[in-house]
């Protein structure tokens, strides 16, 4: 009885590791898809401002 509880535990433990783990892997995704798109704007924005004196 008591290697069986302590068996369940240890694989509950496991379980809640994984789900923190892909957890954290979502939040880096996001973080790195936001900091992808904030690049992108910020070069673009760079691009219009140093192009901006030929249109006029």
């Amino acid at each position: 009885m008591n290697d069986f509880y302590r068996h369940s535990t240890a694989q509950e433990r496991v379980q809640t590791l994984h789900q923190e783990a892909k957890q954290q892997e979502q939040a880096a995704q996001c973080r790195t898809r936001k900091t992808f798109w904030g690049w992108q704007l910020r070069v673009t924005t760079w691009g219009l401002i140093v192009q901006a004196p030929h249109w006029a």
